[in-house]
């Protein structure tokens, strides 16, 4: 069934399953806490956020966390994510991109509002980054093809875990890959 959270959700031990059939909600209030790789959702989930409050998603793939992050600009938004432990590949890069994941992926969808946000993906060892000084997030919104953000990117870290997140806000729901 539906899960509807209102206040906060805390995870501590095991994987919450949900998907688009079985979906966990939380609310314009709810909080999401203690997300590790031994705990947090593996599947899709939605959050309703008001601006410009950031909110991480406890996404992975049941094995890993692997979280996103979005801060919207303005308004009253949903977004709806999943953390998709594939290869971008099958998608073709743009001419202006290197190569994307062979690893992962994510989803994020915005169901409702019109904000444009800031999105921070992360990686760790897994993931295969070996270069940050070129690391950028690329997009796939329905077109042929994979395409480098429009935007300038902040990143943190090492090469074995860290964070990349847009210096402004976009406009381009769809599948994000680092």
């Amino acid at each position: 069934n539906d899960i509807f959270i209102d206040n906060s959700i805390t995870f501590t031990d095991g994987h919450l399953v949900s998907s688009s059939t079985n979906l966990l909600t939380l609310n314009a209030n709810a909080s999401a806490g203690g997300a590790s790789d031994a705990s947090h959702v593996s599947g899709v989930m939605d959050k309703t956020l008001s601006s410009p409050v950031s909110f991480t998603f406890p996404i992975g793939d049941g094995v890993e966390y692997k979280p996103l992050t979005v801060v919207p600009q303005s308004g009253a938004n949903t977004f709806r994510t999943e953390f998709l432990p594939l290869s971008a590949e099958a998608i073709e890069a743009s001419t202006t991109i290197d190569h994307v994941s062979t690893k992962e992926y994510w989803s994020l969808q915005r169901t409702s509002g019109v904000s444009a946000f800031k999105t921070q993906l992360s990686w760790n060892a897994y993931s295969g980054v070996d270069n940050l000084g070129s690391l950028a997030i690329a997009v796939y919104e329905n077109t042929p093809d994979w395409d480098e953000l429009d935007a300038a990117f902040t990143t943190s870290g090492t090469a074995s875990s860290g964070t990349i997140i847009t210096n402004n806000f976009v406009d381009n729901p769809g599948q994000y890959v680092t």
